[in-house]
């Protein structure tokens, strides 16, 4: 069986080919569209939930950290000063 946009069954019906190949050209085109805009708002959202993640951590260990008394914190090597800048080493 022909396809639609076989030449030959096309001219039997008094269709030119262009006429059904750019509408399916522009429909190709319309999908590649979508796929990225869909794509790129994907990686966006991830990007976003993995930004909120990595700051609901830090949030954690800051408060964890600052919940040890001068004592504990001299046994692990930290000032308490220093927390905030032990933490985003720590995430490196």
């Amino acid at each position: 069986m022909a396809t639609y946009t076989d030449n030959r069954s096309l001219a039997n019906y008094g269709v030119f080919a262009g006429f059904v190949a750019a509408p399916l050209a522009i429909a190709e085109l319309l999908i590649e569209i979508t796929r990225a805009a869909f794509g790129f708002a994907y990686h966006g959202v991830r990007k976003l939930a993995r930004a909120v993640a990595d700051r609901q951590d830090r949030k954690a260990t800051m408060r964890e950290l600052s919940a040890l008394n001068d004592q504990m914190l001299a046994d692990i090597g930290i000032d308490r000063a220093d927390i905030p800048y032990v933490v985003d080493t720590l995430r490196r």
